[in-house]
């Protein structure tokens, strides 16, 4: 009996001494393992969504970019930047033509790349280098878009009292470009802008802080010009753009926010999915869908990665909604599906 108390109690003591490996920091204090929650990434992974999410490090939730199969496996962490006393916010990673890279924010003013590379059957994220330094500037940079073809990301810039601007930026590092800068300090760049699979047109959106003009437009890259503009005054605000991904296609996906005294839609703030053809000599939109967040093509332009979860909330006489979690649209049903992994935020499907 002694012995197999003993035994029983050597067995334990080994279990106990194992090490948690959520406690396992690599260099630079970034955590080198997956989110407790998550499954060993098999063999197969093939990572065509980014985003970012939270994991449980201890008792605490904090940020960080992950990437997954395209089915919801293999979701794994692939950068965080934190130690004990503090951590970094990375959101709206892009990814780059070739899928070897992504751009991403951090802390909501600069602007980084990071490799990605499968090794060993596992994602895995290195050499995140700053490529727009919001904070010596003054001012912030948003939801960076990769231009097809070259070495260089689209960003919008803010800075107080100054114009809202379009800058190019190369990866590697130098002062940015002006591609376009907004008519005065009373208008407003969304965030997030679109670029077109030749790299030869970005789209965007901009808005009177004053009135209630809203304008949809695309600019040609080499001259700068604004090639087309669309007016979209009925609504509210354009807050997502994201151009189809197939060569040659001219199709623009935009998230419109409906005026708050429409109904019955616009009554709850509900974001609208839709599509426009940009190269029409009157280019019309085409309602898609209701309550979507995040929105971003497949590759072959038949589904669109969407953020759904509605959650809304009211303030100053109107309603407004965020959205949470990821879902599939399939185009030709206007149904979408879900993938295994049900979270997260701010995603862009691999080219």
């Amino acid at each position: 009996m002694k012995k197999l108390l003993i035994g029983i109690f050597a067995v334990c003591l080994a279990a106990c001494q194992k090490e948690d490996p959520e406690l396992n920091l690599s260099a630079g204090g970034q955590n080198s393992v997956q989110a407790n929650r998550q499954a060993p990434p098999s063999p197969a992974a093939n990572p065509a969504f980014a985003f970012t999410d939270q994991f449980k490090q201890g008792n605490r939730s904090l940020p960080g970019l992950f990437v997954m199969d395209v089915n919801g496996s293999n979701v794994t962490r692939v950068y965080a930047n934190y130690t004990n006393q503090s951590y970094q916010t990375p959101d709206y990673p892009a990814w780059s033509g070739d899928g070897s890279k992504l751009c991403f924010t951090l802390n909501g003013t600069d602007l980084y790349i990071l490799n990605i590379a499968v090794v060993n059957g596992v994602p895995t994220g290195s050499g995140a280098t700053k490529i727009g330094d919001g904070v010596t500037g003054g001012g912030s940079y948003r939801q960076g878009k990769w231009v097809p073809g070259m070495n260089q990301v689209a960003c919008v810039w803010k800075k107080a009292g100054d114009p809202d601007r379009i800058h190019m930026l190369s990866t590697a590092g130098g002062s940015p470009t002006v591609l376009y800068s907004a008519p005065g300090t009373d208008w407003i760049l969304e965030d997030d802008i679109a670029v077109n699979s030749g790299g030869t047109s970005l789209v965007f959106s901009e808005r009177q802080n004053a009135g209630s003009t809203v304008l949809l437009k695309v600019l040609d890259i080499a001259s700068g010009s604004v090639i087309k503009t669309v007016d979209l005054s009925q609504y509210k605000a354009v807050k997502e753009v994201d151009w189809a991904k197939s060569g040659g296609s001219t199709l623009v996906a935009l998230t419109t926010v409906p005026l708050c005294d429409q109904t019955p839609i616009g009554s709850n703030g509900r974001h609208q999915l839709q599509t426009v053809d940009v190269s029409a000599a009157l280019p019309v939109l085409n309602l898609v869908r209701t309550d979507v967040g995040n929105i971003s093509w497949s590759p072959n332009d038949l589904q669109i990665g969407i953020n759904a979860g509605l959650d809304r909330f009211c303030g100053g006489g109107c309603c407004f909604s965020s959205y949470f979690g990821k879902a599939i649209l399939t185009l030709s049903t206007n149904n979408f599906s879900l993938p295994a992994y049900y979270s997260g935020n701010h995603h862009d499907w691999k080219r």
